[in-house]
């Protein structure tokens, strides 16, 4: 499979319109601790987010609550507990097409909040992508707050590469809310699954801690190189959890403004076409008639951008909110309140779930109206 190109912008670089190619940045590793999956036939550690029907977190809830089968085989769980402050690498990723256009200023805004909250005192490390039609990195994994906030105010800068754009702002003045990005041919869906793709396997791999990946988006794709089962596959190797903020549509707020208040992944009903793909599987492979070719699709199928991001997040152990208007820091602070409240289950598979190399996880409570989230799938073999 032929690897998407990814934009490394540096905010010195962006005041000038300098494109830099990014390197894989797992050449220098942090060494301070373990992944937050220990891969192999041993023991296997992983985080747990538990949610009531409200999208809150659940407390108190213990093994004896719990059932997890794993390929098929019911396992006993070693050890279930509430996770104590711990290392976090966490990636934000931002969608700057015209689907989110009028969000932009609030999403950097409730970004910077949440970056606030989650970096200072513990070693954690966050990281910036924006993405359109093309993935731009904007900050490297770092523990400087300054720095993401200079990236995280670049998020919806023009898109380098493309004519008509004006990038001067560079980052500095933290007021790129009134710069007049470069939109391009963008109403038809940006490179959502190359963004959870690269920032998996590019930024996440070989980092310390739990990995959390905070996509803002309308879940819409059809300009990617990678597919959706890569982009999962790749989030679920290197153990990202996927947490999303889903705005609708412009288009569908118009036609539905009061539809759909908090449905998230992970409660009941499981995702459409569970058994024969999902929604957008096809459409992920290079698009026709390679950059900008909305036009060259005429006859474009509907996305549920929503159901994607469900299927996502179940996939990745992480959770999907309905983001509104101006009210972006609702939806940081309902993420921010679940990461601050997960559990860490550990458990040995039995020798014959250990054989294989691949493994699906399911794991259920007795306890009305609550949902565990976890990755459902890990493989053994060693990375």
């Amino acid at each position: 499979m032929k690897t998407p190109m990814y934009r490394h912008i540096s905010l010195a670089a962006a005041t000038s319109g300098i494109l830099l190619v990014a390197s894989a940045l797992a050449q220098n590793p942090a060494p301070a601790a373990a992944p937050a999956v220990a891969s192999g036939v041993g023991a296997i550690t992983l985080p747990v987010t538990v949610v009531d029907g409200k999208g809150d977190p659940v407390r108190n809830l213990t093994a004896a609550d719990l059932t997890l089968v794993d390929n098929g085989q019911k396992q006993t769980i070693q050890s279930f507990t509430a996770d104590q402050p711990s290392q976090m690498t966490i990636g934000i990723v931002g969608e700057t097409g015209s689907a989110l256009r009028g969000e932009l200023g609030d999403e950097r805004l409730s970004a910077v909040h949440f970056i606030d909250h989650n970096l200072p005192g513990v070693s954690n490390k966050a990281f910036v992508i924006q993405y359109d039609k093309e993935v731009d990195l904007l900050a490297d994994p770092t523990t400087t707050v300054n720095k993401l906030h200079d990236a995280i105010n670049q998020i919806g800068s023009p898109s380098f590469g493309n004519s008509g754009g004006d990038s001067g702002n560079g980052g500095q003045n933290g007021n790129s809310g009134q710069n007049q990005p470069h939109w391009g041919d963008s109403s038809v869906g940006g490179t959502l699954y190359d963004a959870i793709y690269l920032a998996s396997t590019l930024e996440m791999k070989g980092q310390p801690g739990k990995h959390i990946l905070v996509v803002v988006t309308d879940g819409v794709d059809r300009d990617s190189k990678e597919t959706l089962a890569d982009a999962v596959d790749a989030a679920q190797t290197t153990h990202t959890a996927v947490f999303a903020i889903y705005y609708k549509p412009e288009e569908e707020q118009q036609r539905n403004p009061n539809q759909g208040n908090g449905r998230h992944g992970g409660m009941g009903g499981g995702f459409p076409g569970s058994g024969g793909g999902w929604p957008g599987s096809g459409g992920g492979g290079y698009p026709r008639g390679g950059s900008g070719g909305g036009q060259t699709q005429p006859q474009q199928a509907a996305i549920d951008g929503k159901e994607i991001l469900e299927h996502i997040c179940n996939e990745t152990g992480g959770y999907m909110v309905e983001g509104k208007r101006d009210k972006g820091d609702d939806a940081y602070a309902k993420l921010t309140a679940l990461l601050d409240h997960q559990y860490t289950l550990t458990f040995v598979p039995d020798k014959d779930t250990a054989g294989s190399t691949y493994q699906r996880l399911n794991l259920t409570t007795n306890k009305k109206d609550v949902w565990t989230l976890v990755q459902e799938a890990y493989t053994t073999t060693p990375q």
